[in-house]
C-alpha cells in the first residue's frame, strides 16, 4: 500500500458564503504565488481581505475569492472597516434628537 491520496476540496462545490485557507488555495493552484506576494496584494487591496475568525485563524471567503478570479488584474478588494481607538464615537445624543423630531 502507498500513501492515501489526500482529500482535496472542490472548490466549485462550495458555498459562496464558506471559507478557504491560503494553504488549500495554493494546493488547488488558485493562487500560484508566495505567502509574500499574497500579503503584498492584500494590503494593495488587489486580493480579497482573509476573515478572522480566531487569532490564528484566518480564510478567505469563497465568494470573495471568486470574484477575484474573475478578473485579478482589476479586482479591487472592499476596504476594512476597522476601530482603532477613538475613531469608534457614540452618536452625539442631540445630533439624534434632531434627527427624530425632524422626520
Amino acid at each position: 500500500m502507498g500513501n492515501p491520496t489526500p482529500n482535496l476540496i472542490d472548490f466549485a462545490s462550495l458555498l459562496d458564503d464558506g471559507f478557504i485557507r491560503a494553504a488549500d488555495l495554493k494546493i488547488l493552484g488558485i493562487t500560484p504565488f508566495s505567502n509574500s506576494t499574497r500579503h503584498r496584494l492584500i494590503k494593495q487591496q488587489k486580493f480579497p481581505q482573509p476573515k478572522e475568525l480566531a487569532p490564528n485563524i484566518k480564510p478567505f471567503r469563497v465568494g470573495d475569492i471568486r470574484e477575484w478570479l474573475k478578473d485579478p488584474a482589476n479586482y479591487k478588494a472592499a476596504s476594512r472597516n476597522k476601530c482603532r481607538g477613538n475613531e469608534r464615537r457614540e452618536p452625539n445624543i442631540d445630533q439624534l434628537m434632531e434627527e427624530v423630531c425632524h422626520d
